[in-house]
């Protein structure tokens, strides 16, 4: 098994594919979103074989 460390952030991204700030925080308070991605920036490390 491995594991990994990643860096990212939660988007929401509308129906065109752009992030929209607004809506990711209204989503946070919402139940089901299906708009809500992570988008990795780095993988900070890895550990196993």
């Amino acid at each position: 098994m491995q594991l990994a460390q990643l860096d990212g952030e939660g988007l929401y991204l509308t129906e065109n594919g752009f992030p929209d700030f607004e809506a990711l925080q209204a989503s946070t308070r919402s139940k089901g979103s299906q708009r809500l991605y992570y988008q990795v920036f780095d993988l900070l490390s890895i550990v196993g074989p």
